[in-house]
């Protein structure tokens, strides 16, 4: 597979990837695929998105032939950005990089997408000078293959959090880790 950014590796046939910022014509797409995941990834409206692009500090898709299969969403620690795992991070952190949601799509798992996604947001957050990657995973419901995929990532459980009707696990990495 060809990849324009870090190049995960498949043995299916080659598949041209390319990591890039989101566009204009790419927010159906990635509604569609944040909402396939529900309850795992709380769903977005477009209103929810829009407002999300206008404050993330980071947002890069995978694309396939105009699919999108894969997105990831996070901000730095100082940007305006309000949710329950922000909130505690803050509390815990002075200066972190929280990942809000990383989605690949079923069909395109175990192709190195995520991975690849992370690398790139990690030498962003370090070109950042921000040392520390920090997400949160569902326990309740319990999303296992995102536990594996960032315990492969070197992310380790540092909390708990309870938000409506959830519980997450709370995880740090540092940024060299997936580089």
């Amino acid at each position: 597979m060809a990849m324009s950014s870090a190049a995960p590796k498949t043995s299916a046939s080659t598949v041209r990837v390319t990591l890039r910022k989101t566009q204009p014509t790419d927010h159906d797409q990635i509604i569609d695929l944040n909402n396939s995941e529900a309850p795992m990834i709380e769903p977005l409206t477009r209103d929810e998105l829009d407002k999300i692009l206008n404050t993330a500090a980071y947002v890069r898709v995978a694309d396939i032939d105009g699919d999108i299969v894969a997105v990831v969403i996070g901000y730095h620690s100082s940007d305006e950005f309000d949710s329950g795992p922000a909130r505690w991070f803050r509390e815990r952190h002075d200066d972190f990089f929280l990942i809000d949601r990383i989605i690949v799509s079923q069909q395109r798992r175990l192709m190195g997408l995520g991975r690849a996604l992370y690398q790139d947001l990690a030498e962003f957050s370090q070109r950042q000078s921000c040392e520390l990657m920090a997400c949160n995973v569902s326990v309740r419901p319990r999303n296992e293959d995102a536990l594996a995929f960032h315990k492969k990532q070197g992310f380790l459980a540092v909390g708990e959090d309870a938000g409506e009707g959830t519980v997450s696990i709370m995880l740090t990495a540092p940024v060299a880790e997936n580089k």
